[in-house]
């Protein structure tokens, strides 16, 4: 391997070296091999046929307080949580019979706080017999991770919430003795019509939804009401108007707003018109 070589696997110097471990290098070019896995690592571990480890390296002062120089010496499989300590078993036993394992997300285990969680692959070390585990801190991804399911807590708990108040404005609208409907805005056609609207139309379900809201007006209320309409759409509070519906029924109107969805609706309030309580302007 030329020079130019050697410095193209140059890695940057990192905060720890291996140290004691520098003879399972054997059998390949020693600075080429410890360069490239430094470059490759966050973290590196060099595990003997036991699956203790014997030497480590690292670029980040944190791994130092997250107690890393502590492993040497002990068992992988020791230092990791218990759904790990099998993915360590497989990762040095295909490293023993592959150039290169798959990658697995090894978590190890720190006293008092949440799991470290390092994504490793293996490779043999030539005829040392040891392996050389290269890791990816994953603290970071794990802090968003976090964060996605935070949020995705929050929505649902959002929508849950949406859920029970949808839940209790269907109860209301199917209790209550008003007449009432729900009208798209843009297009004036009836969504919903509660029990009591269907009592004061003479008509089901099926006949009112769908409907144009000015199909069950007299033609000459239904300028009024329309103008009535307009207003509320605008943002002006709009009092009772008196209407005759299409049966000739004189009933009292009022309207008003809200969004669902991104469209704008209407819900339109009939009751029988009791003489002198209101005025049609």
């Amino acid at each position: 391997m030329t020079n130019t070589d050697r410095t193209k696997l140059k890695s940057p110097a990192p905060f720890r070296r291996f140290d004691t471990a520098k003879h399972a290098f054997d059998g390949i070019e020693s600075n080429a091999a410890m360069g490239l896995a430094l470059a490759a690592a966050d973290i590196a571990l060099i595990v003997d046929g036991d699956g203790v480890i014997v030497d480590l390296s690292f670029h980040d002062r944190s791994f130092v307080d997250e107690g890393a120089e502590n492993w040497v010496g002990q068992r992988w499989a020791d230092i990791v949580t218990i759904e790990s300590v099998d993915k360590v078993g497989q990762l040095l036993d295909e490293a023993k019979s592959n150039s290169l394992t798959r990658k697995r997300e090894i978590n190890h285990v720190r006293e008092g706080l949440s799991d470290l969680p390092v994504r490793y692959c293996a490779v043999p070390l030539g005829k040392s017999g040891m392996v050389l585990a290269i890791g990816t801190d994953l603290r970071s991804l794990s802090v968003q991770q976090q964060q996605v399911i935070d949020a995705q807590q929050k929505i649902e708990q959002e929508y849950s919430k949406l859920r029970q108040a949808e839940a209790r404005y269907r109860v209301l609208f199917r209790m209550t003795s008003e007449a009432v409907l729900v009208v798209d805005s843009a297009r004036e056609t009836i969504i919903d019509a509660n029990p009591a609207c269907v009592d004061l139309l003479g008509r089901s379900i099926s006949q009112i939804a769908n409907q144009k809201l000015p199909t069950i007006f007299d033609s000459g209320s239904w300028m009024a009401l329309s103008e009535m309409l307009g207003a509320v759409r605008s943002g002006v509070k709009a009092g009772e108007i008196i209407v005759s519906l299409g049966d000739g029924q004189t009933v009292s109107a009022a309207a008003s707003t809200f969004t669902q969805g991104g469209d704008s609706h209407l819900i339109v309030r009939l009751s029988p018109h009791q003489p002198g309580s209101a005025s049609s302007g």
